[in-house]
């Protein structure tokens, strides 16, 4: 078992670190498919010494297999290689699930958890400095991905707000508000690539991260926690310049504002080069129902072609398929309805446990949940290794007792 367990970290430290690595000191450029294909294999294998029949998990992996199938039945024009290539993705974190429901007894447990602090702290630091060179570099946006790389902000925000929350929890060791603001005081400073990198949605995970806290019943740590909160938002707004061509004198009113949210997110497609992701969604849903396909969806080709190769359908509808997705979105033209309910259910029943939790972690649990709401609207991030692994990771730590 200690040879798995070094070889589920690898993987996630090679996934957080080794294109980064190979770019940057070795000069391999654009190795993230052969990296990504190790880890993968990595995994997969782990998994499957894991798998027990009796297991909701398994069973879903079952589900999910066979949707696929069917999927891959009703688009003969897809390939088996690339349909085999785009499941590796689907697979992913229903593996992640088999493999934490493992490690998480108590024969493992705490050595899992001090192994995943460590990789926390370093993660978290290491961020810092790469995401300064890439600001001085390229300027706030999408190039500041720390070690994710290009086009990575906003998965690196995500990551960052669940491992601090993650942080905070371990070492507050209480749901009491007054002990996790003291302990998050000591982890502000891993905030800075968000603040550098400018992710518009920053503003919304702060309120989260905040609102997670309040308790409705202790007035004065409800007052505590949202004072906090709302300090860092305007701290953010202050420091907040411009992106994506748009200047806010005051970003807070600017980026909330209705005419801005509309457009941001319900845009006329034909006035962006990449697609508002609510107006994806519309336009997304009426082709997969238009064409008899909302059910088992379009393809798991899909998100991997545009490079090697492209298919008539891609090459048709690339507008639409390219740039920011919401997870639902990519579940719903990779497997239709079908692959949306499957992963809904799935992670509904990691949450539907939330109101019987006692001396556990409500806030962490309630997090979670309200990233998971976004991630499914907002971006497809639960595709990135280091995104998944940390969400379920913490998924399954936030349900533990105080110790």
């Amino acid at each position: 078992m200690s040879l798995k367990i070094n070889l589920i970290f690898f993987s996630l430290y090679i996934a957080s670190f080794g294109e980064f690595v190979l770019a940057n000191f070795f000069g391999i450029e654009n190795s993230n498919s052969l990296i990504f294909l190790l880890v993968d294999i990595l995994i997969f294998s782990i998994v499957l010494s894991f798998l027990k029949l009796g297991s909701r998990y398994t069973k879903y992996l079952v589900i999910i297999l066979i949707i696929s199938s069917i999927t891959y039945l009703l688009n003969r024009e897809t390939s088996l290689i690339f349909h085999l290539h785009g499941l590796r993705e689907i697979i992913f974190p229903v593996s992640l699930f088999i493999i934490f429901e493992r490690l998480f007894t108590a024969n493992y447990k705490q050595g899992v958890i001090i192994r995943f602090k460590r990789f926390a702290y370093i993660f978290l630091t290491l961020q810092i400095p790469v995401s300064f060179i890439q600001f001085f570099q390229f300027g706030p946006g999408d190039f500041v991905g720390g070690t994710i790389g290009k086009g990575g902000s906003g998965i690196l925000t995500f990551s960052i707000f669940i491992l601090v929350y993650f942080l905070m929890e371990l070492k507050s060791k209480s749901e009491i508000v007054e002990n996790k603001v003291i302990t998050l005081a000591t982890l502000v400073p891993f905030f800075i690539p968000v603040a550098l990198n400018e992710t518009k949605i920053t503003f919304l995970l702060i309120l989260l991260f905040f609102l997670s806290l309040v308790k409705f019943k202790k007035i004065g740590s409800s007052i505590l926690a949202f004072s906090l909160g709302l300090g860092l938002i305007i701290v953010f707004s202050n420091v907040y310049s411009t992106q994506e061509k748009q200047s806010f004198d005051n970003p807070l009113t600017a980026i909330y504002s209705e005419d801005f949210m509309v457009s941001y997110l319900a845009g006329d497609e034909e006035d962006y080069v990449d697609v508002p992701r609510i107006t994806k969604l519309v336009l997304g849903s009426n082709y997969l129902y238009q064409s008899d396909k909302l059910v088992f969806g379009q393809s798991y080709s899909l998100f991997k072609e545009g490079k090697a190769y492209k298919s008539d359908f891609y090459r048709k509808f690339e507008w639409l398929l390219i740039g920011s997705r919401p997870y639902l979105f990519y579940l719903l033209f990779m497997g239709g309805l079908s692959l949306v309910l499957s992963f809904l259910i799935l992670f509904i029943g990691e949450f539907k446990k939330l109101k019987e939790l006692d001396v556990k972690r409500k806030s962490f649990n309630l997090f979670l949940m309200m990233i998971l709401i976004v991630m499914f609207f907002y971006n497809d991030g639960l595709r990135f290794y280091v995104l998944c692994f940390s969400f379920i990771f913490s998924l399954f730590y936030s349900k533990l007792e105080y110790s």
